[in-house]
């Protein structure tokens, strides 16, 4: 019986270090397991973020200026817009609505006693890059929580998120030797500048200027369009020819991106036309283009090309909006092409809007609401994208990066009739008896 006892002593201080072991283990597990969670939870709201950021351009600005989740409230009951909706959980089955669907409830079990202790906050700041650096921004997300030693904890996390950079224009690159390439563009064998030709025929420099202007870059056009539509004419066949498929979809992209590309490029050179257009519209009095003035058949190629890359840039604005119309309208798309499309046609429909003035933009009020009910419940990031577009419609000259360029197409369009009149019509000064 001794030796019972003294083997049941034996094995009771050997388990009672294990006992306080475990004991410690499940006390380091309490302490450290909000940590985890704050992790998963956090991941969730930058990967949150960073889509937002992708999908929708005024994102961030939600962020910043109004504040979006920056509030910090507690996770469950959907009090925190991050985590607003849990799962879709009401018809229609496929759409997830704040209003009908469950966020992070009692009824949700065990999950909602584990985040139940969390308060949520998300913040983001803008750095501003100097040039040619772009700005950088980043989401900063924090929870709160009270642990078992009724202790405050905070965790953090940061990600960067994209920023969106608005362009003004597509640039065209200035000839090497400009003034020399202007020059040539009236007299082949030119070895000066357009200034020094213009003196040596006595013409008004800012008139010989012009002409030469509308000759460099209307070439420039008429051969940009050429290589387009060579191969935009390539594209059609294959698409026309292929099955229905990821293969001719993507084919059908190119060919509209192909034709946005051609759209934005004779814009770009419409922008450059426009000064001159204007100098010539104003007044072209006899011998302002010196002598030997240009021949007819240089003006009358002058002119002919401003008309070619105006046509050039309403077709290819048309042709465009056809092409991601129609791979748009399809009832199957390769997976996230949709939203792209849509953010693609609404561009090309601002810059119709704003080069030919529509008699009111109820179209494209018309446009956006059918945006944003068909993302409703799919993509909330789009809808808000949507909703923003639509308070803008009205005021497009003055909030779209690229009304500028639009105003300079529409301005060279409406300058071209008196130019193109005055550059046909004009005469060198009758020579001195």
């Amino acid at each position: 019986m001794v030796e019972v006892l003294v083997v049941a002593s034996i094995v009771a201080l050997a388990f009672l270090p294990m006992i306080d072991v475990f004991r410690s283990g499940s006390r380091q597990l309490e302490q450290t397991q909000p940590y985890h969670q704050a992790v998963f939870l956090g991941e969730k709201c930058l990967e949150e973020s960073r889509l937002g950021a992708e999908e929708d351009p005024y994102f961030l600005s939600r962020l910043l200026v109004d504040g979006y989740g920056a509030e910090p409230a507690p996770v469950t009951g959907g009090r925190h817009p991050f985590f607003a909706v849990l799962e879709d959980t009401a018809v229609p089955w496929g759409r997830i609505e704040p209003s009908e669907d469950g966020a992070i409830q009692k009824e949700s079990g065990p999950l909602h006693d584990q985040v139940e202790p969390f308060i949520a906050a998300v913040q983001s700041n803008l750095t501003q890059g100097s040039p040619p650096q772009p700005p950088e921004a980043e989401a900063r997300v924090q929870f709160d929580w009270i642990d078992g030693r009724d202790k405050a904890m905070r965790y953090e996390l940061i990600a960067a998120v994209r920023v969106w950079v608005p362009r003004t224009k597509v640039e065209v690159p200035v000839p090497a030797g400009e003034e020399l390439e202007l020059a040539k563009a009236i007299e082949p064998g030119a070895t000066q500048g357009i200034g020094a030709l213009a003196a040596a025929r006595g013409a008004d420099a800012e008139k010989l200027r012009a002409v030469a202007k509308l000759l460099v870059y209307g070439r420039e056009a008429r051969s940009t369009a050429e290589r387009a539509t060579a191969l935009a004419a390539t594209l059609r066949a294959e698409v026309l020819g292929a099955s229905e498929g990821p293969a001719r979809d993507g084919k059908a992209l190119r060919l509209g991106r192909l034709d946005e590309a051609m759209a934005a490029r004779t814009c770009s050179l419409l922008q450059q036309m426009r000064p001159p257009l204007e100098a010539l519209a104003q007044a072209l009095p006899p011998g302002a283009l010196g002598e030997p003035a240009p021949s007819k058949a240089l003006l009358t190629e002058a002119v002919e090309l401003v008309r070619l890359t105006l046509d050039g840039f309403q077709k290819s604005v048309g042709a465009a909006l056809a092409d991601y119309g129609a791979l748009a309208r399809q009832e199957f798309v390769p997976s996230g092409w949709r939203p792209s499309l849509h953010v693609a046609l609404l561009r090309l429909a601002k810059m119709a809007a704003l080069t030919y003035p529509w008699p009111d933009r109820k179209p494209l009020h018309a446009y956006l609401a059918e945006l944003a009910a068909y993302y409703r419940g799919r993509m909330p990031h789009m809808v808000h994208f949507c909703e923003q577009e639509d308070q803008l419609v009205e005021s497009l000259e003055q909030t779209w990066p690229l009304s500028a360029a639009a105003a300079d197409a529409r301005k060279a369009r409406e300058a071209y009739a008196a130019a193109a009149m005055k550059l046909l019509l004009y005469s060198a000064p009758p020579a001195p008896q």
